[in-house]
């Protein structure tokens, strides 16, 4: 399983280096994203979540945004650095208010939740 998620991500990084068409980079840069996310390596993440939020505000992809925002919570988490987990969760959830999307606030809800758990601040997780 490894293996194959590692050509994966091989593959996105090197369709990545000869797309250039914004939207398409945007559409390489989620897939990369979600392989990182199957092997837990946050080595290099960071950059490509980075730019995926920055392409993504670009031409105005608030989905995109909102899952780029998680994602650059979820390394700062399993990082040990909540305070910074917590802002780039709570914009994503500003963002997915906004839009109404149920799916991505429930997705930001639980991500701030698992961090208030892990701190054992349940008062937190209730609000």
């Amino acid at each position: 399983m490894t293996l194959h998620i590692n050509k994966a991500i091989r593959e996105l990084k090197t369709k990545l280096t000869s797309a250039t068409d914004v939207r398409d980079r945007i559409t390489i840069l989620s897939k990369l994203l979600q392989e990182y996310l199957f092997v837990s390596e946050s080595e290099g993440a960071r950059d490509y979540a980075d730019e995926l939020l920055s392409l993504s505000r670009h031409v105005r992809n608030k989905k995109n945004e909102i899952a780029a925002l998680i994602f650059l919570g979820s390394l700062d988490q399993n990082n040990g650095s909540y305070e910074r987990a917590l802002n780039y969760y709570s914009e994503a959830l500003s963002i997915a208010r906004l839009r109404e999307d149920t799916h991505d606030i429930l997705h930001a809800l639980n991500c701030i939740g698992s961090i208030y758990f892990m701190l054992d601040r349940y008062d937190k997780v209730l609000k």
